[in-house]
């Protein structure tokens, strides 16, 4: 018997999981999430109808899955070309080429073209987990920015803004108006970021909660 880590599934079972999100990945991107249909995914990925609902109980689960499956890839692409060029001096540029690419690649905005309700639904529920992302990722030039001027950036914020803008980018892109340098802009965005100090938020809130009460 194939033994295996607790809490990690079977090389078997992920190999169905991958094999039928990635076939609905191919569909979605050919013929959009509207048309997509149970038997259709079963037929295109060989897979019998009880083994994908052992998996998948749901359609909006198996869409949900193809979600995971782009975020999962970004996350491992993401950490491969952090691990390539890991300077903190160039991580801004780092992680502005590598959304920039990602954005280019059409696929996030295939998903919203096919499904916009059910992405914005997704968009939503992992906005926190995204920014955390970012945040990470952007520490160790933060850390080297605050070096060399002497001044804080309220990282948290930065990072939800910058996930806010890139969800931007990518539902622009997605209505047809996209923009002509994303990646600069994006570039230009994270070392506008680092402008936004701690207190700027402690000013936006009203006098009682400034003072706790």
């Amino acid at each position: 018997m194939q033994k295996h880590k607790k809490g990690r599934r079977p090389a078997r079972v992920e190999a169905t999981i991958d094999r039928i999100t990635g076939t609905t990945l191919n569909l979605m991107l050919k013929q959009g999430a509207d048309s997509l249909s149970i038997s259709e995914i079963c037929r295109e990925a060989a897979v019998a109808r009880p083994t994908l609902y052992r998996h998948f109980p749901t359609l909006d689960a198996v869409l949900e899955g193809v979600f995971l499956r782009i975020k999962a890839e970004f996350d491992r692409g993401l950490a491969e070309a952090i691990g390539n060029d890991p300077d903190p001096a160039r991580r801004a540029r780092i992680l502005a080429d590598y959304l920039d690419a990602h954005l280019r690649s059409g696929r996030t905005q295939q998903l919203f073209i096919s499904n916009p309700q059910f992405s914005i639904a997704l968009i939503g529920r992992f906005f926190d987990n995204r920014a955390a992302l970012y945040r990470e990722i952007l520490d160790p030039y933060w850390d080297l920015f605050e070096g060399v001027t002497g001044s804080r950036v309220d990282r948290e914020e930065a990072a939800r803004l910058l996930n806010h803008y890139y969800v931007s980018l990518n539902i622009q892109t997605a209505v047809g108006s996209p923009s002509k340098d994303p990646g600069g802009n994006l570039l230009r965005f994270i070392r506008m970021l680092g402008t936004l100090s701690p207190t700027d938020r402690e000013c936006d809130k009203p006098p009682q909660a400034r003072e706790g009460k």
